[in-house]
């Protein structure tokens, strides 16, 4: 982006031209990183949470995925909405707030989690950070998550204070990546295991790091305390950006979008009430989300009876396509699923799988019809596919197995 100076009084200032020929709707959040973003390529740009993500850059998909895995690449993820939990029964108050079992895990541990209604479904599904023994931050970028959070807090007897907090995020993610952010920080990130977190200085500014990336690969989210919206915050983000970038790039870094087609595969969804899913919690294809052996939380009730009954009529499972070179259009919106004439579910979620030179798709069927090797039919926007049901992930990443067995750090 272009900033023209212009001079009153003997001033200078800068006129930035922030939203012009994006089409950005007036009050929208716009990344502090904006301007590094725009630098760099990004020419297409999503509404998540009422902030603006960039969605597509000049260089090629082909050429993301392969940094991906084969070097680093640098992401904005700043619609990740930061809310904190603040007080002496934090983690009390949110062990009854979400579907796992806050309880047993240690400071600086950080987990993906559900937030369920009265009845079970899934509100939002955040990432949680435990930063200390009285504060908790919950990230999500596709539901205005901070209400409900309120809501709860006011209606309850725990000693806690909730708010919203300026924390814009970037991801680092791939081989490279500790090593390039190394150079701009005396934390221990070699130490850091996946779902993890802490506080540190990077590139000389404060930030919160956690290692529950979205990609499935190795990945940093850097969390830019005190980094309001452009253009308050856009110093600071581009301080971060600009240091991060120059460190990366004799490693190969690359700078572009968040790489939803490797979380596909990963089986990895973003789920939200407000853009009509209807998802139980027990629903989802990983059942370590949903923990029984805890004490109460929102939905306990419900779940339970759901699962006293043998279980809810959907099941969430993956779809790969049974020809090579099929391609699913990408896409967010459901498409029905067929047995015949039968319709026996749905889409959630559509994309190509580079890893498998498929198409592939994250679907809930009918109970009866999770039958693993089971073809079914998919009519798509350029066609009309068979498809096999396979459990999910599509494609294993370092960070499953670990997932698993940090569900026992306490």
């Amino acid at each position: 982006m272009e900033l023209r100076v212009m001079k009153k009084n003997g001033v200078a200032y800068e006129n930035p031209t922030t939203g012009m020929g994006f089409g950005f709707e007036p009050r929208g959040r716009i990344s502090p990183f904006f301007e590094c973003a725009n630098a760099a390529g990004a020419h297409s740009y999503k509404r998540h949470l009422n902030s603006y993500m960039a969605w597509s850059y000049g260089t090629g998909a082909e050429e993301h995925y392969r940094a991906l895995h084969e070097a680093a690449t640098l992401a904005d993820v700043h619609s990740l909405h930061v809310i904190q939990v603040q007080g002496p029964d934090a983690l009390v108050f949110v062990d009854h707030l979400v579907t796992r079992n806050v309880l047993k895990m240690k400071v600086g541990r950080s987990s993906y989690v559900f937030v369920c209604d009265e009845d079970g479904w899934i509100l939002a599904d955040p990432v949680m950070l435990i930063l200390d023994e009285q504060t908790v931050w919950m990230t999500v970028g596709t539901v205005a998550l901070e209400l409900w959070v309120r809501g709860a807090a006011a209606f309850s007897d725990h000693d806690v204070r909730v708010q919203a907090v300026p924390a814009p995020s970037v991801q680092v993610a791939g081989p490279k990546a500790c090593e390039i952010l190394r150079q701009l920080t005396a934390a221990p990130l070699s130490d850091m295991k996946p779902f993890q977190c802490m506080r540190a200085t990077l590139a000389g500014l404060e930030v919160v790091v956690s290692t529950t990336g979205y990609s499935g690969e190795r990945s940093f989210e850097i969390y830019l305390v005190g980094a309001e919206p452009y253009p308050r915050g856009r110093h600071l983000g581009n301080q971060l950006w600009g240091a991060i970038r120059d460190a990366g790039r004799p490693h190969g870094l690359l700078e572009g979008p968040v790489q939803y087609e490797r979380a596909r595969e990963g089986g990895m969804i973003t789920i939200s009430h407000t853009e009509g899913d209807r998802i139980n919690a027990l629903e989802f294809w990983r059942g370590s989300v949903v923990d029984f052996d805890k004490g109460d939380f929102i939905g306990r009730k419900a779940l339970e009876r759901i699962r006293d009954a043998g279980g809810p009529p959907r099941k969430m499972v993956g779809l790969v396509a049974t020809e090579p070179n099929i391609r699913i259009e990408t896409g967010e919106w459901d498409m029905p699923i067929y047995d015949g004439e039968r319709m026996i579910g749905s889409t959630r979620h559509c994309s190509w799988s580079r890893h498998l030179q498929r198409g592939i798709a994250i679907a809930l069927i009918d109970r009866a019809e999770a039958v693993v090797g089971r073809i079914c039919t998919l009519p798509h926007a350029t066609g009309v596919a068979d498809m096999e049901v396979v459990e999910l992930p599509f494609v294993r990443s370092k960070n499953d197995a670990k997932e698993t067995s940090a569900q026992s750090v306490s």
